[in-house]
C-alpha cells in the first residue's frame, strides 16, 4: 500500500470513536491502572519500594501492554469486517500474549537506554519500533519477525516522519493542563496503529 496520510490517520480516531465508541475500553482501563499505580505510590511511602514497587510496576505494565494489544485488534476487526467483537479481540491478543511481553520488554528496553544516553538514538529507536506491537496482533507474528516488520513500514514505505510527528503531536499534548498526559498517550495509542494497520503492505 502506499505511505500513510497522515491527515486521514489524524483524523481517523474521532471518526471511529463515535461509530465504535468500544474502542475506548482498553485505553480507558491502561489508564485506571497506571492512575492506581500513581496512587499506591503516593500513598504508600517508602513501604512501596522495593520487591512490592517491582512486582506493582511489573502488573501495571502487563496489564497496559495486553490494552494496547486489545485496542490493535479491535481497530483491526473494524478496518477489515467493519465490526468489533469483544471476545474474539481479546482472545485474538491472548494467543500472542507471549510474543507481545517479550518485544514489549524489548523495546521498553532499548528506548529507555537511547533516551538516558543518547537522546537522538532513542527518539529513532522509538520510532523504528513503533508499530512491533500492531504487526504482532495483526500478522501474528515472532518477536525477531514483529521487530523487522516494524523497520520495514517505518524506512521501506516511507513512514519515520509521519510516525514521528504523531509522537511529537501527543508529547505536546500532555503539557495541556490537568487531561493532557492522557489524551496524548490515549491518541498516539489510536493513531499510531492506525496508520500501520490501514496502510501496511
Amino acid at each position: 500500500m502506499a505511505k500513510a496520510d497522515i491527515g486521514k490517520t489524524l483524523k481517523a480516531p474521532f471518526e471511529l470513536l463515535v461509530h465504535y465508541p468500544i474502542i475506548g475500553i482498553p485505553p480507558l482501563i491502561a489508564s485506571f491502572v497506571s492512575l492506581l499505580m500513581i496512587l499506591a505510590v503516593s500513598s504508600g511511602g517508602i513501604a512501596m519500594f522495593g520487591f512490592r514497587m517491582f512486582i506493582l510496576s511489573v502488573v501495571e505494565w502487563g496489564v497496559v501492554l495486553a490494552m494496547q494489544g486489545w485496542l490493535v485488534a479491535m481497530l483491526d476487526e473494524i478496518l477489515v469486517n467493519e465490526k468489533v467483537d469483544l471476545k474474539n479481540s481479546w482472545f485474538k491478543v491472548m494467543e500472542v500474549f507471549g510474543s507481545l511481553l517479550i518485544t514489549g520488554l524489548i523495546v521498553s528496553i532499548l528506548t529507555s537506554v537511547g533516551m538516558t544516553f543518547f537522546i537522538i538514538p532513542g527518539i529513532l529507536i522509538m520510532v523504528s519500533l513503533s508499530v512491533a506491537i500492531p504487526a504482532i496482533v495483526k500478522k501474528k507474528l515472532g518477536v525477531t519477525d514483529s521487530l523487522r516488520e516494524s523497520i520495514n513500514f517505518i524506512y521501506s514505505q516511507g513512514n519515520f516522519w509521519i510516525i514521528l510527528l504523531i509522537i511529537v503531536i501527543g508529547v505536546l499534548l500532555s503539557f495541556i493542563p490537568f487531561i493532557g498526559a492522557v489524551l496524548g498517550s490515549f491518541l498516539t495509542s489510536l493513531w499510531i496503529p492506525y496508520a500501520y494497520l490501514k496502510y501496511s503492505e
